[in-house]
């Protein structure tokens, strides 16, 4: 059997108001580089969680608008058990 260890994360545009890019954290640290906003404001990434150490993390959304401004719009947290 595969093991599948990549996990799609969709951002709506009813999620964070006005947007410029999206960037997805683990415990603080980024995961890839942001992703800039398409026309319709949906948001995806690719994380491949071979990596992640087994246990709790947090998982955040940090959203940038076009005036630089940035927050965090969701914050999650987590337990990756294998």
């Amino acid at each position: 059997m595969e093991q599948r260890n990549h996990r799609l994360l969709q951002l709506g545009p009813g999620q964070g108001g006005c947007r410029r890019t999206v960037a997805l954290l683990m415990d603080g640290i980024p995961i890839g580089a942001p992703v800039a906003g398409p026309a319709n404001g949906e948001f995806q990434f690719k994380w491949d969680t071979t990596g992640i150490a087994v246990g709790t993390h947090t998982l955040a959304i940090e959203a940038t608008d076009s005036r630089g401004a940035s927050a965090l719009i969701g914050i999650r947290r987590f337990t990756l058990v294998r």
